[in-house]
């Protein structure tokens, strides 16, 4: 929030407050002042201390309804004398806790911010009584408390109106305390030095007081003192404060008042050298003050040599059946005025203020920028004209992107305020111009955003000020400049800036060719996405000649060689879309400028000009079919040539081998693609070497070139040539090289039919041999994953057709569904984690488009088991850990139900479909997911495969997932035992039975299932049954903990599951101690200590126990617990033995 008012030397335009908002008035005005009654009530009926929390919603609520009014706070007008009476009188309010009064100075503040300290200045009391009260309470509080910054700058606020009480102040003294002015001037020099909002007030209250008539005679000078003294010590933001106060004082202040103090306030601040760490805080106050010092220097006139529009009409300029009227410009009175004597001092402060225009600090830049409008308005016309000089030289290629910057804002204040003549425009136009495209690489960034928009500003300003007889000449070069910079800046601020001011000079002007259609076209919302500016409103405007040239001119020259890649590669795709327009001219450009430039050595204009190229070319093969002419015809013999011999130059300088390679290989490879699917002959060697590159970008282009290059032109080959050129992609599948695989694999998929029919059985063979596992190939996920899809590919190209040689017969089409199988079940883990999934992901896929495929046209291929197999590995993934693979298993999964026509074999079709919905199915939350497939469970023929899928969701180590997967299943369980049914319970728990021992010794799986059967046996879902299944259950535990060595997390997830099984029969009761007795002594300290802990807990809980070992209960904890067993092992063994002793009396080996 500034303190400074626009000078009334000029015109005033009211701005419209709010125009297009939604609100008609303060709709919320009665719960507002029921929230702010609310802070006195909430303490008045507390016994307690008082209820803050209560005060703090309150006062959330509060700032959330006049946060609605920042765009229109006129609307509060009529209720803010009721509001601010609230507030104030709880102030008044003695006994009231100071925690209220500190919300209430909240609210206070609130409302000063929506809208406007000055005009909430007024509403306040300001009577004579007030005075004393408030100092007091000013004096008491401490500027050091940050966190009551808000009761600060309230007290401040309401200082600032009673101060301005009109009497003298020395009759509000007393004989029992120093004098109140000194005390207001002290109170005010103590927030100077806060580091808060409250320095803002305190600044803006000592500029008004310091400018009383009873107080700038006998204080002023004292402060301008003490000021000096600060300004040479103090801390910055101290400094800050004085500065601001300063300035405030010689704006408000009488000019022939301030005039004795001028001169030494100016040698002051042009004297003291401030750190540059301080000037990041202090320069814009120390601007402000320059300028305002300037002001006093300077006789308060009106410039009569300024420019003056007179009357404008929108109404006018926008009548289509008229042309458009010009206003008579009131004459410049050009009498001489060089006797106006202009003080020495302003050079000095005019030398400041243009330096500050340099300033890194954009609120520098402006608030210099406006001191420059200002001072120049008092200038006289000779004098006016060397500041403008001064500031063009600002645009110079020497200078830096701020003072360009700087220049353009200082230009927009003196175009608003009539002080950039008319006859200056045609030397200021030109660099507006440059203006509008500056942009300056710096390291992998630019700078020049800033400018542009700044430029774009100052167009504005011109359209606002002119007269439209005075901008015709200009109109041509205005109109190009601002709508290249509307559809092709790459900043969205500066695209809408432009449109902006587009839309201003169409309006106020009316002299833009085709204004009004390309106005509300180029809207300020359209031109937000940068893809709909380049692709959609710049082949918009294109359509009228007057802009299309330097459309395609500018594209030429500019964003070619941007440094930004997509900015390049948008660029490409507007200059095919602009092809079609003008192809005469495009033709003349390619041959010109485009072409030439593909073999230059910089990088961003050859990596450009290739995609450019590449993309008018192919414009102009679809322009030739189109018209049905061959190539050659359309593009002439010599632009033929060039083109030939720029696709052999481009191979035979290998750009892509050295900086910049991977963009040179992308952009060559979509030049061959353009080429190619344009029809234009091209030599092919370059995309072998893309296939293997390491960048999936590079990659995907290669296969897309390679695509379009074989479809193209090796169609009517001979079979020995397409063999010749299969064998050049065939051993590459399944090469050494990772990359190689990855890019070959995907390629080969992508090729078309003529070409896979010459050797269709080697290429799946392939292709199945690329998918395998392999102890070398274990880490290449990608290339299983692009070989799968590849597969998908190759079927859907041939089709299935086993009595056709071209098709995919019975015996491939197995071995195929075996290796989309086995991709279900990799499960490869790097350092990026589950890098498998994208091998199942691909593999789900893919087994829907090949069974779906032959299902359409050749079901009798597809038999039951197959159908269960495949059913059964996508109803497991369903239940997996992964969000994203669950998602598209049972989208997947849903496909194949609803296919049409029916797959066959397929159990329970009919139940199921009752169950899950048609596709596409948005599963958002894990809950929805696990509770549909807790449904599925409940058939026969998928319980298995959904249990597998949920013990490594519930086995997890993710807590949301645990519990999102455990509880529906859990309570599954329960149902059953609640409605008595075991022998469900019991194929449920048969099923878990044999899912553990199907995966025996898997380091992957044996964790997820420890884990899960530690929260099944804990739920207590299976107590009912548990004595029956515990000895299978721990003869498979024992078989996997016996067989080699195990980690040692699986060691301690044992444990829990030993202490598990004690609650089952004696036998299993027996074995079980012995295998936790033989834990005590594990060499690992850590096993020890958990064992000996979970043993004791689960021998406080156990219930059903022998009475043998109810009688040795108590000394076999006490063993427990007091033993320390982080000793030696041998030291433990005849605890372990005592133990034994105690559990099993009667024992034998």
């Amino acid at each position: 929030m500034t303190l400074e008012v626009a000078d009334e030397c000029a015109e005033k335009e009211v701005d419209v407050i709010g125009l297009g908002c939604s609100k008609e008035s303060f709709t919320e005005h009665l719960e507002v002042e029921k929230l702010i009654e609310e802070l006195r009530t909430s303490a008045q009926h507390q016994t307690s201390p008082t209820d803050i929390r209560l005060v703090e919603r309150n006062w959330q609520r509060f700032a959330f309804i006049l946060d609605q009014y920042q765009e229109q706070p006129h609307l509060i007008d009529s209720h803010l004398d009721g509001l601010l009476t609230q507030i104030i009188n709880i102030i008044r309010e003695e006994g009231l806790d100071l925690e209220v009064k500190h919300v209430a100075f909240r609210c206070l503040y609130f409302i000063s911010k929506v809208r406007g300290y000055k005009v909430v200045a007024r509403h306040l009391p300001h009577e004579t009584a007030d005075l004393e009260p408030l100092l007091n309470y000013l004096e008491n509080q401490d500027p050091g408390v940050q966190l009551k910054w808000e009761t600060h700058y309230g007290l401040l606020l309401w200082l600032s109106i009673v101060v301005k009480i009109p009497f003298h102040l020395q009759r509000f003294d007393t004989n029992t305390s120093e004098p109140i002015m000194e005390r207001i001037l002290n109170v005010c020099k103590k927030y100077l030095a806060g580091a808060t909002k409250a320095q803002d007030m305190a600044f803006y209250v000592s500029a008004i007081y310091l400018t009383r008539p009873d107080v700038k005679d006998s204080y002023l000078p004292g402060f301008i003192k003490w000021a000096h003294e600060i300004l040479t010590k103090e801390s910055a933001q101290f400094k800050k404060g004085v500065l601001s106060t300063l300035a405030g004082v010689f704006k408000h202040g009488q000019r022939e008042q301030m005039m004795e103090h001028a001169h030494d306030v100016l040698r002051t601040i042009l004297t003291i050298k401030f750190q540059p760490s301080e000037l990041l805080i202090v320069k814009k106050p120390l601007v402000k003050l320059t300028q305002r010092i300037g002001l006093i220097f300077l006789k308060p006139r009106v410039a009569s040599w300024r420019y003056q529009r007179g009357s404008r009409s929108l109404a006018a300029n926008l009548q289509q059946s008229q042309p458009v009227e010009m206003k008579t410009v009131t004459s410049v009175n050009d009498e001489d005025d060089d006797d106006y004597d202009v003080p020495e001092e302003i050079e000095e402060v005019l030398d400041e203020i243009l330096q500050a225009l340099r300033d890194k600090n954009r609120e520098v830049q402006y608030s210099a920028a406006k001191g420059i409008g200002r001072l120049t308005s008092r200038l006289s016309k000779n004098f006016a004209d060397q500041v403008i000089e001064s500031i063009m030289e600002l645009f110079s290629l020497r200078e830096s992107d701020m003072a360009w910057h700087g220049g353009c804002l200082s230009l927009a204040e003196l175009a608003r305020r009539g002080l950039l003549l008319p006859q200056r425009l045609s030397s200021v136009l030109p660099y507006v111009e440059q203006a509008m495209l500056y942009d300056e690489l710096r390291g992998n960034f630019s700078v020049g955003s800033a400018v542009r928009d700044a430029a774009c500003y100052l167009c504005w300003a011109l359209a606002r000020s002119y007269d439209p007889s005075l901008l015709q000449p200009f109109v041509h070069q205005l109109a190009k400049s601002l709508v290249i910079t509307t559809v092709f800046d790459r900043e969205v601020n500066c695209r809408r800036a432009a449109a902006s001011a587009f839309q201003e000079h169409v309006g106020r002007q009316g002299t833009f060719p085709h204004g009004i259609d390309i106005l509300t076209t180029c809207d300020y919302f359209a031109v937000g996405l940068r893809k709909n500016a380049y692709l959609q409103l710049s082949l918009f405007v294109a359509q009228y000649e007057e802009y299309r040239p330097h459309l395609v001119q500018h594209l030429v020259d500019r964003k070619i060689v941007h440094w930004d890649t997509v900015i390049r590669q948008l660029t490409s795709q507007a200059l095919h879309q602009m092809t079609f327009l003008d192809p005469e001219s495009m033709k003349v450009i390619l041959s010109n400028q485009i072409l030439p430039r593909c073999t230059n050595p910089e990088l961003y204009l050859r990596h450009g000009s290739i995609l450019a190229s590449g993309k008018v070319i192919n414009a102009l093969c679809q322009v030739a079919k189109d018209h049905q002419r061959r190539a050659a015809d359309e593009f002439g013999d010599a632009l033929m040539e060039s083109i030939i011999q720029i696709c052999i130059d481009i191979l035979e300088e290998r750009f892509w081998r050295s900086f910049g390679g991977d963009q040179m290989r992308v952009a060559v490879c979509h030049f061959i693609q353009d080429l190619s699917s344009g029809g234009f002959p091209l030599p092919d060697t370059v995309v072998d070497q893309c296939l293997a590159s390491a960048d999936s970008n590079v990659q995907q282009s290669a296969i897309r070139a390679v695509t379009a290059l074989i479809g193209e032109y090796f169609q009517h080959q001979p079979t020995e040539k397409l063999t010749s050129l299969l064998n050049n992609f065939l051993p590459e599948v399944t090469s050494n090289n990772q990359q190689a695989r990855v890019g070959n694999a995907l390629a080969l998929g992508s090729m078309p039919r003529f070409l896979l029919t010459v050797s269709l059985r080697e290429v799946i063979k392939q292709l199945c041999t690329c998918a395998l596992i392999t102890d070398k190939t274990l880490q290449w996920a990608e290339s299983r994953k692009n070989a799968l899809t590849a597969l998908s590919l190759v079927c859907t190209t041939v089709g299935i057709a086993p009595s056709s040689s071209g098709g995919v017969d019975q015996p491939t089409l197995a071995g195929i569904f075996r290796t989309l199988i086995d991709g279900l079940e990799d499960y490869t883990v790097d350092s990026r984690g589950d890098i498998g999934a994208i091998v199942r992901e691909s593999a789900m896929s893919s087994i829907q488009v090949v069974l779906v495929l032959t299902n359409t046209s050749q079901p009798e291929l597809l038999d039951a088991n197959l159908i269960r197999s495949v059913l059964h590995a996508v109803a497991k993934q369903s239940t997996e850990q992964i969000r994203r693979t669950r998602l598209l298993a049972t989208n997947v999964f849903s496909s194949l139900l609803y296919c049409d026509p029916t797959i066959p074999h397929i159990q329970q079709l009919e139940e199921l479909r009752s169950i899950i919905p048609p596709p596409p199915l948005d599963i958002s939350t894990e809950k929805e997911c696990f509770d549909l497939w807790m449904k599925v469970m409940r058939l026969d023929s998928y319980r298995k495969a959904v249990i597998t899928g949920l013990v490594s969701s519930i086995g997890s180590l993710t807590e949301s997932l645990v519990k999102s997967s455990s509880a529906p299943f859990m309570s599954y369980l329960r149902q059953l035992v609640a409605e008595s049914k075991l022998d469900e319970l019991n194929l449920v728990t048969r099923d878990i039975l044999d899912m553990f021992r199907e995966n025996l010794n898997s380091v992957r799986f044996m964790p997820y299932i420890f884990n899960f059967l530690d929260h099944l046996l804990s739920s207590g879902c299976l107590d009912s049954i548990f004595k029956s299944i515990s000895l299978s259950l721990l003869n498979l535990i024992r078989t996997e903990m016996t067989s080699g060595g195990k980690p040692l997390k699986l060691l301690i997830s044992s444990v829990d599951l030993y202490c598990h099984l004690l609650r089952g029969d004696q036998v299993t009761f027996d074995k079980s101690i012995i295998h936790l007795l033989n834990l005590l002594v594990n060499r690992f300290p850590r096993v020890r200590k958990i064992t000996a802990t979970k043993l004791y807990e689960t021998l406080l809980t156990l219930t059903d126990i022998s009475p043998s070992l109810a009688n040795h209960q108590d000394e076999i904890l006490a063993i427990l617990s007091d033993t320390d067993w982080d000793e030696d092992v041998e030291t433990l063994k005849p605890v372990k033995n005592q133990l034994r002793s105690l559990f099993i009396p009667t024992s034998s080996p």
